[in-house]
């Protein structure tokens, strides 16, 4: 599972990092969008993907979360799938982030991910690159990409 590959306590801390920035937009502020972000988030941590989905894409379908942040419930949405085995639907939902926020390294993180799952390196590597490209000081984005070029063979640099 993806989420396991970094600690529960940093998920919540970029959760509540991420609420706090979310909950600063007007539209947000009725509450409805953050019930679902926290009812997603909850399931997700305690391993129900399926409701995790569910509320990820209630919050999308609201059409009022601003375009980043639409783009981090892509994000998440899409780690819940991959957590649940579904590369494939994760894969259009960290498109779908990458649509919206070009530069989001970590959408392109996780998209290598579930390409390399799903043995298309090439794909998976291109996509690792972009991430490391973006946040070259993100050691799990560097880790990734010298474990991939061992898998394929290739030098990391």
């Amino acid at each position: 599972m993806i989420h396991r590959r970094y600690n529960k306590k940093r998920a919540v801390i970029f959760l509540s990092i991420w609420l706090l920035l979310l909950v600063q937009s007007p539209a947000v502020r009725a509450g409805e969008i953050l019930n679902y972000i926290e009812a997603a988030f909850e399931a997700h941590i305690n391993d129900d993907f399926e409701t995790a989905v569910k509320f990820y894409t209630k919050a999308i379908e609201t059409d009022k979360l601003p375009r980043e942040n639409l783009a981090v419930t892509h994000n998440l949405r899409g780690e819940a799938w991959a957590d649940s085995g579904n590369c494939p639907k994760a894969i259009l939902d960290f498109s779908k982030a990458i649509l919206l926020k070009p530069d989001y390294a970590h959408a392109f993180f996780f998209r290598s991910f579930c390409y390399q799952k799903m043995g298309e390196y090439r794909q998976a590597w291109w996509d690792i690159e972009k991430a490391v490209f973006f946040n070259p000081k993100k050691v799990l984005y560097t880790e990734a990409q010298a474990l991939l070029a061992a898998l394929m063979g290739k030098d990391s640099e």
